[in-house]
């Protein structure tokens, strides 16, 4: 994916395809409310929800509402996509370089959380904990709402980054 725009959050630079970000937070421009850092539209018909943070907490009782939080912003961001939408095709170019379309009823929803120095022995633990704080949200919607949590490397190696 080199050579594509770039897009920088929480110490990791992010490589982007041309037409392939959704910048979410021009949803919430002014109104105190908070989104994921951007969605990702991928060919393979996928919609990411990334956000990227610059670590997590190590204590439980923090870990409760660090993730609190992330549910949260990922909830505001599908509820304002899905009012875009209305069971539609959404075409916009909030932020993206071409028209972005999105078939909300077929598209794969994934939360992916990028935390570029973490250790890798720690991601599994967040994934499970993410997956879980995210089971009501995914329920509401209806939908499967699948975590990814990466460091640098593996957001690497998924093609997210130089």
């Amino acid at each position: 994916m080199s050579g594509g725009p770039t897009k920088s959050e929480s110490g990791f630079d992010f490589w982007l395809r041309a037409g392939e970000e959704l910048d979410a937070d021009a949803w919430f421009a002014g109104s105190g409310l908070k989104s994921v850092d951007f969605l990702v539209g991928r060919a393979d018909g996928a919609l990411w929800f990334v956000e990227a943070k610059s670590s997590s907490p190590r204590a439980p009782e923090r870990l409760s509402d660090w993730l609190g939080e992330l549910c949260e912003k990922v909830a505001r961001t599908a509820a304002v996509l899905l009012s875009l939408s209305a069971g539609r095709a959404l075409t916009a170019n909030l932020g993206a370089s071409e028209p972005w379309v999105l078939d909300c009823a077929s598209s794969r929803w994934e939360v992916v959380l990028v935390i570029p120095n973490h250790d890798r022995d720690w991601l599994p633990n967040l994934r499970d904990a993410l997956r879980a704080a995210l089971r009501p949200l995914a329920r509401s919607f209806g939908i499967d709402l699948e975590p990814r949590v990466l460091n640098r490397d593996l957001a690497q190696r998924l093609g997210l980054g130089p």
